[in-house]
């Protein structure tokens, strides 16, 4: 496992795209090579859209495409999973709702968790479960994909789950604390590798 502290949303990419670059593993996804690390964890204090790596290196539509994959009900083109229904509306549950009650109602808990993963579904979420607690005055969220394309979708991503974590702060009425992310398989496809390389190469992270 590779973890690791970062100073900021863009560095926290940079960071994890230089550890798979220089350590992933070559692999293949059937006929697509890709490199992995297996287990790539961070924690971040501040995420924001107004970050000088994210605006000048990151793709700013696919930004907000995943941004509105995750607050949508209903498939947003071109993902076949509907993760804002998922999260929204789970089997008739609002998770928002359900997580926002659960620690109003016990503050301390440690079980304030979404879970988007159904039993026996052929398709499985990238994005696996979010973990909400407060403490120190603070609320902490804690999140663990099962992929991430490191490359093309970790700002989008980070960028989603702020504005969720923001959200259920302001209904519970709390500050929100830093995020952590576990991503249990972090790729890079083949397809991106000179892409990659050059913005490490620019930003000195190579």
């Amino acid at each position: 496992m590779i973890s690791f502290e970062a100073t900021s949303f863009g560095q926290a990419w940079l960071k994890s795209m230089s550890h798979i670059m220089q350590t992933g593993s070559l692999v293949y996804d059937e006929d697509i090579r890709l490199k992995e690390i297996c287990n790539l964890g961070f924690r971040i204090d501040s995420i924001s859209e107004d970050d000088i790596i994210i605006q000048k290196y990151a793709n700013q539509e696919r930004i907000n495409l995943l941004k509105r994959k995750y607050a949508t009900k209903g498939l947003v083109p071109p993902y076949t999973i509907d993760y804002g229904s998922l999260i929204y509306d789970n089997n008739g549950v609002d998770q928002i709702e359900w997580v926002v009650n659960k620690i109003k109602k016990k503050p301390e808990t440690k079980q304030g968790t979404i879970a988007l993963n159904k039993p026996g579904d052929n398709q499985i979420p990238c994005l696996s479960l979010m973990n909400f607690k407060y403490r120190n005055d603070k609320l902490l969220m804690t999140v663990v994909y099962t992929t991430q394309n490191v490359f093309s979708s970790q700002p989008g991503n980070l960028l989603a789950l702020r504005q969720i974590q923001k959200n259920v702060a302001a209904n519970i009425g709390v500050e929100m604390g830093h995020v952590e992310l576990l991503v249990l398989s972090a790729h890079i496809y083949e397809s991106d590798f000179k892409e990659v390389e050059a913005i490490l190469k620019a930003t000195e992270l190579h």
